[in-house]
């Protein structure tokens, strides 16, 4: 297998989780395979576990490795070293949501590629995932609940992924959420919110994995 360095852009809250500026693939223990011959012109987000999701000018899909060895309980347990957000940063969130909402639907309306993340006549379904997705952080951060957030999440995952929602959607939304919560929150509140949505990205893999599990043990 030849060897390939891709360089990849990652936007700040990523960069903290995966402080890589370049990412060698190749064969061996330790480190991801990616077959010889792919061109990838920009990576934003990667996972481990055998787990590689590829961004660049076009979304493209999902490479698994093996399966996922988190399971739900180990979920809720890493939810549970989030520290609980204040009932400052609650308000705060719940004010600024509807113009987040409003700057999140352009900036993914506006995606080329939005139909591949969504699929076919899902616009409406997105738009109300968006508001769906408010209405739940600001109960969440009013009084945080890590089980209530996983168990949401993977229910969020099922419905989804059967209208036709792809993997790649949940981080190039989370990944607005992020940037538009920079711009519109304090620093305060924006350090209590983070480590939620890091969760979210980081273990985005796990989700969909489980909650495809528990959609075929149904």
């Amino acid at each position: 297998m030849d060897k390939v360095t891709f360089q990849f852009a990652v936007s700040r809250q990523i960069e903290n989780i995966f402080p890589w500026r370049s990412l060698r693939l190749e064969s061996g223990p330790q480190i991801l395979n990616l077959r010889a011959g792919r061109v990838v012109k920009n990576f934003q987000f990667i996972i481990g576990f055998g787990l590689l999701y590829e961004y660049g000018d076009q979304i493209l899909h999902m490479k698994s490795w093996g399966e996922s060895r988190m399971n739900k309980q180990e979920l809720i347990n890493k939810a549970a070293e989030i520290r609980t957000p204040s009932m400052n940063t609650a308000n705060e969130f719940r004010k600024a949501s509807a113009v987040i909402v409003a700057e999140l639907n352009e900036i993914m309306r506006s995606r080329p590629d939005l139909e591949k993340l969504i699929g076919e006549n899902n616009l409406d379904m997105m738009l109300d995932n968006h508001n769906n997705h408010a209405r739940f952080m600001s109960a969440l951060l009013a009084d945080f609940s890590p089980a209530v957030l996983v168990d949401t999440v993977l229910w969020v995952f099922r419905a989804y992924k059967a209208h036709g929602f792809q993997p790649t959607y949940w981080p190039a939304q989370l990944n607005a959420w992020i940037q538009l919560l920079k711009k519109h929150l304090s620093p305060e509140a924006l350090e209590e919110i983070i480590p939620i949505y890091n969760f979210l990205l980081t273990n985005q893999p796990y989700f969909d994995l489980l909650s495809a599990r528990e959609r075929d043990q149904m």
